[in-house]
């Protein structure tokens, strides 16, 4: 039972570590940006609730059919949405723009996308964390998240450390109180006379032999 709760404990701690690297750490190194999916449009690869986490784009940046972008369709509202791009066309410039569609939409959104308007594409999504991400700030979720962590890994530690104790404890050998080494039997020894000979107790008279001679 008590090896099902380590194995348990440091599951809990692998897994908020992994949530850590995954919603603050790694984000936050590369410059990506994270955005909470308030609808259904992209059911079923991204539920409503997700965080979704956008690689800004700049001059370099190609975007194919098949991809996942960010975008405003608005460029006075500045409410995102995340759609597939479905199709991609160039104007007389070569300037191209997009045309997207949700997953779980039946037809493509009603106007292409400028390129102008793209916000990033796609990395990766979290699926149910983007609630807990609106609800707390980025400072408190990144602290708590340190801290529930912290305290998942002292304490799978400490169980550790306590089993190590209680294994060592149990090999180690039993003496004499206050002494470390084992406690021997005590031997009897035989008695000894004056002269430092020792004494044996002699043994039972046993019978004289008869000779075998016969009479005269």
């Amino acid at each position: 039972m008590a090896r099902t709760g380590r194995a348990v404990l440091w599951g809990l701690a692998a897994l908020l570590a992994a949530l850590l690297l995954a919603m603050v750490i790694v984000p936050r190194l590369c410059g990506w940006v994270p955005l909470t999916v308030l609808t259904g449009s992209m059911e079923p690869t991204i539920p409503p609730g997700s965080q979704v986490y956008v690689k800004p784009i700049d001059e370099s940046t190609q975007i194919s059919a098949g991809q996942v972008i960010t975008f405003m369709p608005n460029p006075d509202d500045p409410t995102l949405v995340t759609h597939r791009v479905v199709g991609v066309s160039q104007d007389g410039s070569g300037t191209p723009s997009y045309v997207t569609q949700g997953d779980a939409n039946n037809a493509a959104d009603p106007e292409p996308v400028a390129r102008k308007q793209v916000r990033g594409t796609l990395v990766y999504h979290l699926p149910f964390v983007g609630g807990l991400a609106l609800a707390i700030g980025g400072k408190a979720k990144l602290g708590g998240i340190i801290a529930l962590d912290v305290l998942a890994l002292l304490y799978a530690a400490w169980q550790v450390i306590r089993l190590m104790v209680e294994r060592r404890s149990a090999r180690a050998p039993r003496g004499r109180p206050g002494s470390g080494a084992p406690s021997a039997e005590p031997r009897e020894s035989a008695p000894s006379d004056a002269l430092g000979r020792s004494a044996h107790t002699p043994a039972a008279n046993r019978p004289a032999r008869q000779g075998g001679g016969r009479e005269s």
